[in-house]
């Protein structure tokens, strides 16, 4: 069973401080847009999150803070979930980030197919660039992530490669990978919407 996470607990300094997932593109929130791509791909469906837990009783998500380690970062929402995922009989969390809306709709299938034996696989989009918010992680790595974060692992890329993770090569361009950190990424994601 996939238990699907979808980090939101970012401070969004580059927005004011504005919940990315609460903008607007197309008509529709980025946290809509991102459930609609993860939600079918999964088998339950979760939401990372930091402060007043009530601000997401709007998207039907049972959501989590990441309190063991607050203000890690993703990192400490992918703990907190993997937590969460173990309790509720999963054995893998996907993680999707809240402020990419072009995600593949087959992510969880092609890093599941490519890397079945990692503890870890994240994905690495035509270009070689990698995308290390949208992983497949194992449930079994949670005692070797909290390790990492009391031992200050902050970096991402660098944490999963100590962990044992592996980029996996899909077919999908880096605009699929495109985040929304800014205004003007608003404005041009919106051009891109077809």
């Amino acid at each position: 069973m996939i238990c699907g996470v979808i980090l939101a607990g970012g401070a969004a300094q580059r927005m004011g401080g504005r919940d990315k997932g609460r903008l607007t593109l197309a008509g529709q929130t980025l946290y809509r847009h991102v459930i609609t791509r993860a939600r079918p791909q999964v088998d339950d469906l979760i939401l990372s999150a930091n402060g007043d837990l009530v601000h997401y009783a709007d998207l039907g998500l049972e959501v989590f803070g990441d309190e063991d380690f607050p203000s890690m970062g993703p990192l400490g929402g992918v703990l907190a979930a993997l937590h969460a995922a173990k309790s509720r009989g999963a054995d893998q969390v996907m993680s999707f980030a809240a402020d990419t809306p072009f995600f593949p709709m087959d992510i969880v299938t092609a890093l599941r197919g490519h890397a079945a034996d990692a503890a870890i696989a994240y994905a690495q989009d035509i270009r070689g660039g990698l995308h290390p918010t949208f992983a497949l992680w194992h449930v079994d790595v949670a005692s070797a992530l909290a390790a990492e974060l009391r031992g200050g692992g902050r970096k991402m890329r660098d944490v999963m490669a100590r962990l044992g993770g592996v980029a996996v090569p899909l077919d999908a361009p880096p605009e699929a990978f495109f985040n929304i950190n800014t205004p003007a990424d608003l404005e041009q994601a919106a051009q891109m919407i077809p």
